[in-house]
């Protein structure tokens, strides 16, 4: 599934609200009206007068007809995370930290990132690799298959999780498009480990036994 990033006067963008992916119809309609009562000579008057809130933007959906509502090119409402929805497959063990993550990721991009880099690590668990720091782990998983696209997927997940911990070279304070990357990349990665192999299984026990390659002895 397509997720494009909600952005700020960005014209399409996934919406908070259907998750689809939608033109959107920016407008700064929203006015605010203040009327003074004053008194002078002993004769009152009014002073009426509206005005925009120049830092305040709405985006209609116009594939739902709802709205998000921005203030200093950030979204406001809803307050809702605006990362993809977790794989299909994902072990429940994973998409625990994956959904907590997504929870907290508008306010602490960093936070979020360092929850993935856990799921991360369970996932490597899932798949029967338990022994070693999450480094080894990789490494014992992809073997041969160094410098693939998988192996620079768990890389920059473990890397950049474990610099929002310790403060390493890697400054992602503020960066949520990067957060939101590995999100996506997390999604690729149970893409490539579990449902590519769960796919492939459904179609071949569909053969009979007599028809497969036997395995040699």
């Amino acid at each position: 599934m397509e997720y494009v990033t909600p952005k700020f006067n960005k014209d399409r963008f996934t919406c908070p609200h259907c998750n689809t992916v939608a033109h959107q119809l920016w407008a700064n309609h929203i006015r605010a009206n203040k009327e003074i009562s004053t008194s002078k000579s002993a004769q009152d008057y009014y002073i009426k007068y509206s005005y925009y809130l120049s830092d305040l933007k709405s985006a209609k959906c116009e594939y739902c007809d709802k709205y998000s509502l921005w203030i200093k090119e950030k979204m406001i409402y809803p307050r809702k995370a605006n990362v993809p929805e977790p794989n299909e497959d994902m072990p429940e063990s994973v998409k625990k930290d994956y959904v907590e993550a997504g929870k907290i990721v508008n306010d602490s991009p960093r936070s979020a990132c360092a929850l993935l880099r856990v799921a991360l690590e369970k996932l490597m668990i899932e798949l029967g690799y338990k022994k070693g720091n999450l480094y080894e782990k990789i490494n014992n998983f992809v073997g041969e298959d160094k410098g693939s696209d998988l192996e620079h997927s768990l890389t920059s997940v473990r890397v950049i999780g474990n610099d929002c911990v310790h403060s390493g070279v890697l400054d992602i304070k503020d960066k949520k498009p990067i957060a939101v990357a590995l999100f996506n990349i997390i999604n690729y990665i149970i893409e490539d480990t579990i449902t590519k192999k769960r796919k492939i299984d459904e179609i071949y026990n569909i053969i009979p036994d007599s028809k497969k390659l036997k395995k040699s002895s």
